[in-house]
């Protein structure tokens, strides 16, 4: 997306773009429910100045770039407007709990900014870009744009879509089941996939899972197996009638949170309120709002990890032809289905087997 239809950067701006990218970056799982933006000062061909935005509330990458620079090179000995700064996010232009950054690059020597991509919160949204422009600074924009997409792509679908990202998972076997036939766990995925799943719930606030896997697996839901930047989402269980043990559950803070029905908090809450939030949602006609978990989040990042029944029941909501198109259904909007060389049975229905296994071509969708 451009503002002015024309890309005007040329390949000696990669370099600094790719810097400002790799800034960004460092802050992976730590910045929700802002994006990860990196920042970079070049003056004369040399980069002065650095930042990038480490956590939500703290100062954004412009005026940490900006002044890393400042402290280099003393502005009153250039030229006005000799520096250039690239950045991977247009330049924010409203008051949040920092102020705007467009502000502090009017104030500084910079006369040329190189963004990635237009933000899409609709508080931006270009208007970053004019601000610029109507103060004489050069802005070109579109200088890997496809990778800063993708490096905060799930800060982008937010915006575009206006709920929370939630990112299924699914663990199949080359049979097209999830589990073995008794309902077991069974090894389906390697380490590779194993440690890529970690790593993507590394970069998400929280993760979901059914009270049937709790009560089977007791999975420790947490990012043991990535070293890397991010945090321990936090741990959520969709269980309608409140059949959760206390011993079940996760020890320390935050405390999971367990979403039922009205009825079964009033019933059963009371032994379950010392381990965790217990949150209940309003009933449809077939049953719980699935839907209201990520709103529940509001502007955060979700990890849905389900057995067949939840699996099944979000398929059935929704049109699959919609994946086909390659957009999301109901909340859906990233799939994660690491495909296993062999599986848990020795034919295409000796496990339980996943809803749609049978599709291969599974996508994103578009950001």
């Amino acid at each position: 997306m451009r503002t002015d239809g024309q890309a005007r950067w040329s390949p000696a701006d990669v370099d600094p773009m790719d810097h400002a990218l790799a800034l960004a970056a460092r802050a992976y799982g730590q910045t929700s429910p802002n994006p990860m933006v990196g920042a970079v000062v070049v003056h004369r061909g040399e980069v002065i100045g650095e930042g990038f935005h480490a956590r939500a509330g703290l100062p954004h990458a412009e005026p940490q770039a900006l002044e890393a620079a400042r402290r280099r090179v003393d502005p009153a000995e250039d030229s006005p407007r000799e520096w250039a700064l690239y950045v991977n996010l247009e330049p924010c232009v409203h008051h949040g709990r920092t102020p705007p950054c467009v502000e502090a690059i009017l104030a500084s020597p910079v006369g040329r900014v190189v963004i990635a991509h237009v933000d899409p919160d609709p508080r931006i949204a270009g208007r970053g870009i004019e601000r610029l422009r109507a103060a004489g600074i050069r802005v070109d924009v579109g200088c890997r744009e496809r990778e800063a997409l993708e490096l905060n792509h799930v800060f982008v679908a937010r915006q575009r879509r206006g709920h929370a990202f939630a990112a299924l998972k699914v663990a199949l076997s080359a049979d097209g089941c999830i589990a073995a036939a008794d309902g077991s766990p069974a090894p389906i995925t390697g380490p590779e996939a194993r440690a890529h799943v970690h790593r993507l719930r590394a970069g998400l606030d929280a993760i979901l899972i059914g009270v049937e896997t709790l009560r089977r697996d007791r999975p420790h839901l947490d990012r043991r197996l990535h070293s890397g930047a991010g945090s321990t989402p936090r741990r959520l269980v969709f269980d309608p009638e409140l059949r959760s043990e206390p011993e079940w559950l996760w020890p320390g803070e935050p405390r999971p949170v367990l979403f039922c029905s009205r009825q079964a908090l009033d019933a059963r809450g009371a032994r379950l309120e010392r381990k965790a939030d217990l949150v209940p949602l309003p009933g449809t006609a077939s049953g719980l709002d699935l839907a209201r978990p990520s709103a529940f989040f509001g502007s955060t990042e979700l990890n849905i990890s389900w057995r067949k029944e939840l699996i099944s029941s979000a398929f059935r909501r929704s049109a699959s032809a919609r994946i086909r198109s390659r957009r999301c259904w109901s909340n859906i909007t990233d799939m994660v289905m690491p495909k296993a060389a062999s599986g848990p049975g020795s034919g295409p229905h000796a496990g339980t087997v996943a809803p749609n296994a049978h599709r291969r071509r599974v996508r994103r969708g578009s950001p």
